[in-house]
Formats: structure tokens, sequence, C-alpha cells
């Protein structure tokens, strides 16, 4: 039997000008329904089939986490505090997701490539939890895992969950410090976390595409090929072309500039129409941009 995964973002505010992008590299994945809370109008967007839209206010969403945890003093006073509420989307939004096999969580700052490609086979659902970032994740949608952040309480050197649900401080709860540290501990035999992905550190540290997770890939950019994102950098005196499950780039700034939705290419900071690219062609194109961060910052402290 088919396995089915329904990922889940919030988002309030304005989303940004390449996300018809990104909801075609949803287009793609077929076996994956999108769930999308947010309290934009959506006409104006041409929404792939398995892209489902959960009409709320942001008022709404704290109505909703209040009533579902009655005996904790919620503070969710802004939409970026949302982000430690990730970790409880299983539960929040169970009437949604009741029919699929895995919930989880995605961003809208990424680009998604064939992402069951990357999962374990159809049908081989023993993993409990896949991936490791909050950037996208899937957790089993079965008790006790649409709970498991409660479990943080059971480590001194993890945030209880309380403290995190009742703080004004962003802790991060969905990565690192804390959601994937619970799974390490209590389910590592059946955590699946084998995927290929590039985080881009922030453009405020680099202008060019330093993935985080990959560091030494020099002269980075990235292509969208119907559906398939890969990475291009230089190996030895080659263009070594690399599969990805997403690339994520948060927080920068993108033109768009692209005619064909469809196939394209992502250099620091625009996506443009796609080709073949040649060595020198990569050189020039993911380039070190290290003066125009310099300058950046020396324009900040004026």
């Amino acid at each position: 039997m088919k396995v089915k995964y329904a990922p889940i973002c919030c988002y309030f505010g304005k989303f940004s000008n390449y996300f018809p992008l990104v909801l075609k590299s949803c287009s793609y994945n077929k076996g994956i329904d999108f769930h999308i809370v947010t309290d934009n109008d959506m006409s104006s967007y041409e929404l792939p089939e398995n892209v489902r839209v959960i009409n709320m206010s942001f008022a709404e969403l704290q109505d909703l986490v209040k009533v579902k945890f009655p005996d904790v003093d919620i503070c969710l006073d802004r939409p970026y505090k949302v982000c430690d509420f990730k970790v409880a989307y299983g539960y929040l939004f169970q009437e949604y997701i009741k029919s699929y096999d895995y919930w989880g969580i995605f961003d809208v700052d990424l680009i998604f490539g064939d992402i069951e490609k990357f999962l374990p086979d159809n049908g081989d659902n023993r993993y409990v939890k896949m991936l490791p970032c909050g950037h996208l994740m899937f957790v089993k949608n079965a008790e006790p895992y649409n709970q498991m952040f409660r479990r943080s309480n059971d480590f001194d050197d993890l945030p209880r969950w309380e403290t995190v649900f009742s703080s004004p401080e962003s802790f991060y709860f969905d990565e690192h410090g804390g959601f994937d540290q619970i799974f390490l501990r209590l389910e590592k035999d059946r955590y699946f976390n084998k995927c290929q992905f590039d985080n881009v550190m922030p453009p405020w540290k680099y202008d060019h595409f330093v993935p985080i997770n990959f560091p030494e890939k020099k002269f980075v950019v990235y292509s969208f090929e119907k559906g398939r994102v890969y990475r291009l950098s230089l190996d030895g005196g080659d263009v070594k072309k690399e599969e990805l499950i997403y690339v994520h780039f948060s927080k920068r700034n993108v033109s768009v500039e692209c005619e064909n939705e469809d196939e394209w290419l992502l250099v620091p900071n625009s996506f443009i129409n796609y080709k073949e690219l040649c060595l020198f062609e990569l050189l020039w194109l993911g380039r070190p941009r290290y003066l125009s961060v310099i300058l950046r910052k020396l324009k900040n402290r004026i």
C-alpha cells in the first residue's frame, strides 16, 4: 500500500516573489499532499492539486494552540514563534491529516526535488521519523509520535516543552535543539536520515552559496529540471552535478528572471533561464562575493 504523506506549513504574511516556483516544485511531488495554513488570499496563485490550503488567521491559530494546551500559559506572540510549535503540528492539526501515514513540517523558502526518491521504498513505514531539520521532515502519524515533543522532559540537557511553549524566546525546538534529539535518543533505530540536501548559509555571512552542511563545496549554483534539484559545483577542473532532495536558502532576496517555471538555474541571487553550464560559466556564476558582504556591513554601520 502506498505511503501517504502530509507535511504542514503555517505561514502568515506576504509570500515571497518566488513562491510560484515553490508551488511548482510541490506539483512534481504528486504522492505528497502539502498543507499550508495561512491568512493569505491564495486566489492569485496557480495551486497544484496536491497543495491543500487551510484558511486560518494568526489569531485563530493562537486560539487553537491555547485550546489544545489548556494547562500551559501559551506564548505565541508573533508569527516567527510558530517555529517552536511545529513539533506539535501532528497533534494540533490531526483533524486534517488523520488519513495519512506521516505528517510533517516544511518551509516555503526552499525548492523541493524528487522527495520520495530519497525516502525509504514505498510501503516501508517502519521509520518513525525521517529527515533532521525543520525545513522538511516527516513523523509517523500515530501516538506517541504525534506528541513526542513531550519527551523533552526526560532529558536534563533539553528544554522542557512547557518552557518552550510559554516563553517568548525562540528555542528552535523543531530542529537540533530539541525535537531531533528526542528521536535520536529514543528511536535511533527507526530514524531515517540518509538524504542529501543543502541548507545555504544566510546572505549576511556569504552572498554566494555556501551549504552549511557541505561547506567544502565551491562555486555552487543549483538547477531545477522538471521536478529534480541538482547542486552544481567545482570538482577539480570539472562541473560536478549532484541530485538533492531540496535546497533551503533562508532569508535571501532572490529575483525571478526565468521564463520557464519547470526548468531554471538558481544563482546568487536570481532564478535565471536554464542552460547546461560549462566550467567557465560555473566559475563566473558561482564566484565568491566577499566584497558585496563587506560593503553591506559597512553600509549598515553608517
